[in-house]
């Protein structure tokens, strides 16, 4: 690498470096706003958890991520959740954009059921689970109405509308025999999965497409925070300011901005795209979160020159590293509102492309838990369970 670009690179990562105290007001920050709810939402689930037991049965998911829409057929058996098909299909392709004002949630959920038609009998009633990753305002496990959408979705005639009724609009249209049991967020529906097999887990984290963050209270309930909101005492460089003002819309939730993989690498894109003007970097790849994961990750399929590909992981590990940074001044600030003396053990789960793809990443989060938490950094682990926010729906509507 030539001296001059490394030289730059090096003053890049010192402005995107989150200092020890920077973290611990960004931590502090978070905490606040759980009980103050200025920015934070702190939205009730009407999940609770507990030993739950599984009524055997045929069950039906379908998953609204950020990404694509998911669409499971599950069995219950021996109280434990069998998949028996999971198909999924993009919201965003070259030619259509599901996630745009084009399109609604009915919609969407439409064209799930239809891809479903093939799996299920007519003549059998199946019980229906519906995810999304969007901010919903619930009163029981089957009323809720969707109070804002996240991740670049600008879907019409959907905010403020009752998820059932559209639910059930969409089945009459598709002519199925499908009775929904349970409408719940992503990241509520990852907790559900996570505590249903492991009895410490008690916070779940998305980082996907996008990010939040749910809870377990003392009352037994699944907080969603909605944690894609938070934006205080958050250090921004030159390159995050010339993205934002490119993605207006969607800058006040700056969190998920600065973590969630829909951004991630078009903020890596604005550094390279720097270097190359300022003749330090030749002619380089299109760079998106995918293309930053395979370069971190050191992927021997990935071809790129060398110095491409050693400019490319040197951006994407100090992007990586500061979002595990910023993870871990949630993680402390949610340890803080449900444990504050650290006395229980607390298991993290995770769902999500970015967690589960960047294994850099994992091991950031671990680093900073343990030099954030020292000693008491054995009481806490996280994991990923995969596809768990299409499984925690699954659990609660066959729940007895």
């Amino acid at each position: 690498m030539k001296p001059e670009l490394k030289a730059e690179l090096n003053k890049i990562c010192e402005e995107f470096t989150i200092s020890r105290e920077n973290l611990s007001q960004i931590s502090d920050a978070f905490y606040k706003d759980m009980n103050e709810k200025t920015m934070l939402k702190m939205l009730k689930s009407y999940i609770t958890v507990s030993d739950e037991k599984l009524i055997p049965n045929e069950y039906l998911a379908i998953d609204i991520g950020g990404s694509n829409i998911r669409i499971a057929k599950f069995s219950i058996e021996e109280n434990d959740v069998i998949f028996k098909k999971i198909i999924k299909f993009p919201l965003r392709t070259r030619f259509r954009n599901y996630t745009s004002n084009k399109y609604s949630l009915k919609d969407l959920i439409i064209k799930a059921l239809k891809k479903m038609k093939p799996y299920i009998s007519r003549s059998k009633m199946y019980f229906l689970a519906v995810t999304v990753s969007f901010g919903i305002d619930s009163k029981s496990k089957t009323e809720a109405n969707i109070v804002e959408l996240s991740k670049g979705f600008k879907l019409k005639e959907t905010i403020n509308r009752n998820i059932y009724e559209i639910l059930m609009q969409a089945i009459f249209s598709a002519k199925l025999n499908i009775v929904p049991m349970a409408i719940i967020n992503d990241c509520v529906a990852t907790l559900v999965t996570g505590r249903f097999y492991d009895k410490t887990a008690d916070i779940a984290l998305i980082v996907g497409t996008g990010h939040n963050a749910s809870f377990i209270n003392n009352e037994k309930e699944v907080i969603n925070i909605e944690s894609a909101n938070f934006n205080k005492n958050i250090p921004l460089t030159t390159f995050d300011n010339k993205y934002l003002e490119k993605i207006s819309g969607e800058a006040n939730k700056l969190f998920e901005v600065l973590i969630g993989g829909k951004y991630i690498g078009k903020i890596a894109d604005e550094i390279i795209k720097d270097l190359i003007k300022r003749k330090l970097l030749n002619k380089c790849v299109e760079i998106n979160t995918k293309v930053l994961v395979s370069c971190v990750n050191e992927d021997k399929d990935f071809l790129l020159p060398e110095e491409q590909r050693e400019v490319i992981k040197t951006v994407g590990e100090l992007l990586f590293t500061r979002a595990a940074k910023l993870i871990v001044a949630e993680i402390c600030a949610i340890i803080k509102y449900i444990d504050k003396d650290l006395v229980n053990e607390h298991t993290i789960i995770f769902d999500g492309s970015v967690y589960e793809k960047c294994d850099f990443f994992k091991e950031e989060i671990s680093r900073e838990i343990n030099e954030v938490f020292g000693e008491n950094a054995s009481k806490i682990s996280h994991k990923l369970i995969k596809d768990a926010s299409i499984i925690g729906p699954v659990i609660v509507e066959a729940s007895v």
